[in-house]
């Protein structure tokens, strides 16, 4: 039974991970995108901040449990680094 468990929560922080990990990339996209049209990604444009610390805290957690996963938090960081550094 724990490892039915263990393997739920396994799945349920990998798939949090990449959600979050989509949905910065596409938070990346909002200034390129026009407001009207695409409301839903300009949306997550305000949230840029909250995403990236999300992200952050993906790295410690897989640092910490299974390092292995850490570049599901980091590739999309490094991919949107242009738009962190603006």
């Amino acid at each position: 039974m724990a490892a039915t468990y263990k393997r739920f929560t396994k799945f349920l922080f990998i798939g949090l991970n990449v959600l979050t990990a989509v949905v910065f990339l596409l938070a990346c996209w909002a200034p390129y995108l026009h407001p009207q049209k695409w409301w839903a990604i300009s949306l997550m444009g305000l949230g840029f901040a909250f995403i990236i610390i999300t992200l952050f805290a993906f790295i410690f957690f897989w640092l910490v449990f299974k390092p292995v996963f850490v570049l599901i938090s980091i590739i999309p960081l490094l991919i949107g680094w242009k738009a962190i550094a603006v």
